[in-house]
């Protein structure tokens, strides 16, 4: 089975694999609009993580592919707990750099109303991101280390919004003397 991620699961593969590939799917774009009060933020002051809300026919998001036990999504399973906010799950097909399809699940997102934060100014997610923290460390770990991925595995692809939210982030914690560790 594969399952391919599109945020954290790019950079952090804390469990088993047998085999990992880089790849996009199609008809979707990658978006911080989901709040993360578990890993990168906290009830009272969430982060923002990647969620996909539907595109167009030439919107692609590009991630990470692996293959995987079936037993790491039942129940309980390593990735089940870990994406437990993602409860839709679908099944795409993921095109690889290497010319290559394969169908894989993909944890589209939350059913939960009050973890949908929604679209809001650039400068507003930036400063979230900012501020916010969790039990996984500062919320924009999170997403300088999935911009450092698309930079490093994918540099022929621009995602337009990653990008102004890196560029904001920066800019913000440059402001506040805060460096980037």
């Amino acid at each position: 089975m594969w399952i391919f991620g599109y945020g954290s699961l790019t950079w952090k593969a804390d469990f088993e694999f047998e085999k990992r590939v880089v790849g996009h799917i199609k008809g979707y774009k990658r978006r911080f609009w989901q709040a993360s009060v578990d890993h990168r933020g906290i009830p009272e002051k969430p982060g923002r993580v990647a969620a996909l809300i539907p595109g167009g026919p030439t919107d692609i998001v590009w991630g990470a592919a692996y293959e995987v036990a079936d037993s790491i999504l039942e129940k309980g399973g390593a990735l089940d707990v870990r994406e437990k906010t993602y409860q839709e799950r679908r099944t795409e097909t993921v095109y690889t750099v290497d010319g290559d399809t394969l169908c894989a699940v993909v944890f589209y997102g939350t059913n939960q109303d009050n973890l949908r934060l929604g679209p809001e100014p650039p400068e507003r997610m930036a400063r979230q991101i900012v501020e916010a923290r969790g039990p996984s460390g500062p919320n924009y770990k999170y997403l300088l280390n999935l911009a450092e991925f698309m930079r490093n595995e994918v540099p022929f692809h621009k995602d337009e919004h990653l990008l102004l939210l890196e560029e904001l982030v920066k800019k913000i914690m440059q402001e506040k003397g805060e460096a980037l560790t």
